[in-house]
């Protein structure tokens, strides 16, 4: 909402420079421009509305009558005023692309190459359509009539004006889908990630304030009713949706920043085995940063089993039940083991990759020692920096589009390992993982994979991500988080 206050207020001291040719409102344009992409990175292509939106001619402007004046769209004054916030939009992009190496932060474009723009077009309508307005039939009415008020409103627009009003639409949807380059995937949750719909949730807000024309104004209410109705229904769907993991998180954040004394915590399993345990540590360890002088205790893992029954209630879990933290001996004894098991049991993921996987790692940890061909599988060993039971590991396979199956991930013995760390409880910190393919020559053509990712137990590890490069090799650096932005510690 800040972000979108300072967008706004950004253009219209940029309408006033122009009609009024001060450079003062020039200036305080860009400021507020500024205010708004430190706000949120969806407001920085708002630049695109101070070069391509219609203006109305100002009283200077009118005055001096002619084609080229200042307040004209053919005017090169528009584009003179813009200078102040087209060099604060140079001054992001350069600061932007030196801490994430690159302008779309952790994660590449999900727009690879053009012969993906149908593919990625398609997702998108899609991530629009059912993101926004929800499916099933009254999502598609209400899609239609969205349809018919931008086409109603340009209608309704003199000639000399319709052509500015849709070089306006351009760069309104250009403000719309540049961000989601970022996160539009094939198979994304539309509604675990609404909130990439911020920007585009506003424009067509904005929509229903076009003009209609006379003949058929008379529907403009009802389609609007229908618009209204569809928004509803999607709130509520997104409020039910959105209502448990609010509370996993609100529960686990405040466990992490707070953490009850003698309490130990079996993380809950959301995204994935190590989502939820990644974030509650990264707000522990921002937490650190913003308050130094103030001793932050850690929070307590569940690592080991539970010697006693003493041990054992000291322990907190998850219930889908109450939304909340319950203690673990409050539970029957069944699900008791399942919780633990579930927690100290070694969870891999393997898939196939056919780009570079995204920025998460920290640094570099353990290392994949062997990879050898079994017919179809593919067998692996190596270490990794393990306290006990329950590694958390992810294979990526240089195998696009193939078929890759987890079969096996077994703990094994590594002395050397731990005499190398003078720690006992890294014994364990050896691993074997089969993959399965659906051929031989799938499974040769893994066997050239880079690295792998793993979560890290060493203190000062517990929130990151590690890779395990192949036989001591630095691979896969590209998954390393940029320098500037990486957490201490790694």
């Amino acid at each position: 909402l800040d972000g979108l206050l300072f967008a706004c207020l950004g253009l219209w001291a940029y309408v006033h420079a122009v009609q009024r040719a001060q450079w003062r409102w020039a200036v305080l344009a860009a400021g507020f421009y500024l205010l708004s992409t430190l706000c949120k990175e969806v407001y920085v292509p708002w630049v695109a509305l101070t070069l391509l939106l219609p203006l109305p001619a100002g009283s200077q402007s009118a005055a001096a009558g002619s084609p080229g004046a200042v307040g004209s769209p053919w005017g090169m004054a528009r584009w003179r005023f813009a200078l102040p916030t087209l060099a604060v939009a140079l001054a992001y992009a350069v600061v932007r692309i030196s801490v994430f190496s690159g302008i779309g932060g952790y994660h590449g474009s999900a727009l690879g190459d053009w012969r993906a723009l149908p593919v990625f077009i398609g997702n998108l309508a899609h991530m629009l359509a059912q993101g926004l307005l929800g499916s099933g039939a009254l999502g598609m009415a209400a899609i239609l009539a969205c349809l018919v008020c931008l086409v109603a409103g340009v209608a309704a627009q003199s000639t000399p004006h319709r052509r500015w009003m849709l070089v306006g639409l351009g760069a309104a949807a250009v403000v719309m889908v540049f961000p989601l380059l970022f996160v539009v995937h094939p198979g994304v949750d539309l509604i675990g990630y609404t909130r990439y719909l911020w920007v585009p949730w506003v424009a067509l807000c904005v929509l229903w304030s076009l003009k209609w024309p006379a003949r058929i104004a008379r529907w403009r209410a009802a389609a609007l009713l229908v618009f209204v109705a569809a928004v509803v229904q999607q709130s509520i769907a997104q409020r039910e949706h959105d209502r448990p993991a609010n509370a996993v998180f609100e529960a686990h954040y405040a466990f992490a920043l707070n953490p009850p004394p003698g309490q130990i915590l079996v993380p809950y399993e959301f995204f994935s085995p190590i989502s939820t345990v990644t974030q509650i540590m990264y707000a522990h360890a921002a937490q650190q940063r913003l308050e130094p002088g103030r001793l932050h205790p850690e929070p307590a893992l569940l690592r080991k089993a539970p010697a006693d029954a003493a041990e054992r209630a000291r322990i907190r879990t998850w219930n889908d039940k109450c939304l909340c933290l319950v203690p673990l001996d409050s539970l029957p004894p069944e699900q008791q083991e399942a919780v633990i098991q579930s927690q100290l049991a070694n969870v891999g993921h393997a898939f196939s990759m056919d780009k570079p996987p995204p920025r998460v790692a920290h640094g570099y940890g353990g290392s994949i020692d062997a990879i050898t061909v079994e017919g179809r599988q593919l067998h692996i060993s190596g270490w990794t920096p393990t306290l006990g039971a329950g590694r958390k590991m992810v294979m990526a396979v240089p195998t696009p589009g193939a078929q890759v199956s987890l079969d096996a991930l077994v703990s094994t013995e590594r002395p050397d390992v731990a005499q190398s760390f003078q720690r006992q409880d890294m014994l364990l910190s050896g691993f074997e993982a089969i993959l399965g393919f659906s051929d031989e020559r799938m499974a040769q053509a893994a066997s050239r994979m880079r690295c792998a990712i793993v979560l890290g137990h060493l203190p000062g590890q517990e929130h990151q991500f590690l890779l395990l490069p192949v036989k001591g090799k630095q691979g896969c650096s590209d998954a390393l988080i940029p320098d500037a932005t990486r957490a201490e510690g790694g």
